[in-house]
């Protein structure tokens, strides 16, 4: 099930639902074909 987000909209009180369809950034993210896939590579870390 999508997270669903309620939110008024400026003008006239009105509410209006919003999906969130965000995909989770991992390799296995579908992308266009011809396009490279996604590579994660840690760069930096922040020490405790």
């Amino acid at each position: 099930m999508l997270p669903l987000i309620y939110t008024e909209l400026a003008f006239g009180g009105d509410y209006m639902r919003i999906y969130d369809v965000t995909l989770t950034i991992s390799p296995t993210l579908p992308v266009w074909p011809g396009d490279p896939p996604v590579d994660l590579d840690r760069v930096s870390k922040m020490e405790d």
